[in-house]
């Protein structure tokens, strides 16, 4: 049965998948400025880390949980379901009177976010076929840009003007509008052809495998060190858990990952760009925020408009790949071109130094943005188009997922080495005359980096060196900036280990087949006779299995 959608509803559709996914998007951020005044207020410094952490790990791991369910009982009880879950989450999160209340609330949210992430791609497909994908998955990529910067931006204002309660609130009209119109247009559409059981063991065997993964990259460098036992621990326990969930897989009727679809080169390729270009971009990502605070002196509010560019170029890219994609039918150029602009953009950072202008800084800013923007739809097309519509939500979600665990790893990664570089700068940039004429209590806390994020820090280090006399404020002056000058050549250091890691992600983009993207929804070996599969099938007929669709593809 084939179903026909007027343009206005599928922008209205669009308009209430972008709304849910920002939703999801600017939750990941929107806390952070908020932390100290929730801290104030419910006490529990020891939550501290776990408001944002429970969100990560919910959302993570049910990413590819509630795709592979999408593909069985279709995407709208989905989408509406992980809205309201997000929407009660969001008013018991703001209720909340403990931190291990507000800890578990953003834990439930982090689930409804899952479920908002794991569909938005994967309903484009529903609405689009591959040859019209490309401009839409590059509009809503775009989110994620623009929820990096509004996020601290916005939770900041409302902390500040009204209540850190007002963060988790801000969602409830923004939601409602997003559920109003997923209800009102998105049809519900199911593939046959896909056995209606839940593979309970291979859910588990996810969590089992991912959540200690997980935490072992959240944890590392802060809590513990990276050859801890307790680290040792957890990866041990994780690769068990792969090889059990690998082998569930294999015998599953129905698996959450059908391991199959890995013969398809184009799949794969897909998989590879999005974990590491994900370590490289995410980890010099978050550290460009922080060279803006502790080098150029910015407050937290100034850094996120710096920020501006950055999402600028990521949404600015997207929208002219997708435009591109859908208007030539043709990605592999554009996408070995985006993967090419990475590294080079990145090595332009490299170059930064403590002397380095806010000017100077944002047209760099932008080139990487434009990078990463370029690429951000490309992939999901590439396999979504050779994949069948009843691998939809598997293919979608898995990229989304892996690109998650991409950015976990490499933030982790990038502190480690920016801890070890820093070790290093901080005594060769504070001079022997600093060193001579400062007392070894304020060497102390000279010596220590985060005072450059400390206003408050910064002006006390200042009157300690004001008590010392005539020639204490010259002294303090030359610390700070030697202090300003080692984490400059750091946080520098870092864009350098990020390119040379988005190199193995253009040389992976090199091996994407091109297969000219189709203009209906269903393959010629999905449709039955007479049915022409110009757009999504409410009952898709049986298709080939994903062992036999990947050989085929590899023929063309």
């Amino acid at each position: 049965m084939i179903f026909e959608l007027s343009t206005r509803q599928k922008a209205l559709i669009m308009a209430g998948v972008m709304l849910g996914l920002l939703l999801a998007a600017l939750d990941q951020t929107i806390v952070a400025t908020a932390m100290p005044r929730i801290i104030a207020s419910l006490g529990g410094l020891e939550y501290y880390s776990w408001v944002v952490t429970a969100y990560l790990l919910a959302s993570t791991v049910s990413v590819p949980v509630f795709g592979k369910l999408s593909d069985i009982y279709g995407r709208k009880p989905f989408q509406v379901g992980g809205i309201i879950l997000f929407l009660v989450a969001s008013v018991l999160a703001g209720l909340s009177q403990s931190m291990l209340q507000l800890v578990v609330f953003r834990g439930i949210q982090g689930l409804g976010g899952g479920v908002l992430m794991a569909n938005a791609f994967s309903v484009i497909g529903d609405v689009f076929p591959p040859a019209e994908r490309g401009k839409w998955q590059g509009i809503i990529g775009g989110t994620f840009g623009i929820a990096s910067v509004s996020g601290p931006l916005l939770g900041g204002f409302l902390t500040e003007q009204v209540s850190w309660r007002m963060v988790f609130y801000v969602n409830i009209p923004v939601g409602l509008a997003a559920l109003a119109m997923i209800v009102a247009y998105l049809p519900w559409t199911r593939a046959t052809g896909v056995k209606r059981s839940i593979d309970y063991l291979g859910v588990a065997a996810l969590l089992c495998w991912t959540v200690p993964l997980l935490l072992t990259f959240v944890w590392v460098g802060d809590r513990y060190d990276w050859w801890s036992l307790r680290m040792n621990l957890q990866l041990a326990l994780s690769a068990a858990m792969l090889a059990l969930f690998l082998l569930v897989e294999r015998r599953a009727a129905e698996p959450i990952v059908p391991l199959a679809l890995f013969k398809n080169s184009v799949y794969t390729v897909s998989i590879v760009v999005a974990l590491v270009s994900s370590v490289a971009m995410f980890g010099a990502a978050v550290y460009l925020p922080l060279f803006l605070q502790a080098v150029e002196g910015l407050s937290p509010t100034r850094a996120g408009l710096a920020m501006i560019p950055m999402s600028a170029g990521m949404i600015s890219g997207g929208t002219l790949s997708g435009q591109l994609v859908s208007r030539t039918g043709r990605y592999k150029a554009i996408a070995v071109a985006g993967a090419a602009a990475v590294p080079v953009a990145l090595w332009l950072l490299v170059g930064i130094d403590a002397s380095t202008t806010i000017p100077a800084l944002m047209w760099r800013m932008t080139l990487v943005g434009l990078g990463i923007g370029v690429g951000m739809p490309i992939y999901l097309v590439a396999t979504q188009n050779v994949l069948p519509y009843r691998y939809l939500g598997v293919a979608t979600s898995s990229i989304q997922f892996f690109r998650s665990v991409g950015s976990t790893v490499g933030v982790a990664i990038m502190g480690s080495v920016l801890t070890t570089r820093l070790a290093l700068a901080v005594p060769q940039h504070l001079s022997d005359e600093v060193r001579a004429n400062t007392p070894p209590t304020i060497l102390t806390r000279i010596s220590d980096p985060e005072v450059l994020l400390s206003p408050l820090g910064i002006q006390r280090v200042r009157e300690a060196y004001e008590g010392l006399g005539s020639g204490g404020i010259e002294t303090f002056q030359m610390a700070l900036s030697g202090l300003r000058v080692a984490m400059a050549e750091s946080i520098a250091g870092l864009f350098g280990l990020a390119a040379a890691i988005s190199v193995l992600a253009f040389i992976a983009a090199c091996f994407l087949k091109e297969v000219p993207l189709r203009k209906t929804h269903l393959g010629e070996e999905e449709r039955q006779p007479g049915e022409s599969g110009g757009a999504a099938a409410t009952q898709e007929p049986s298709v080939a299995s994903a062992s036999q669709l990947a050989a085929g593809q590899e023929e063309r």
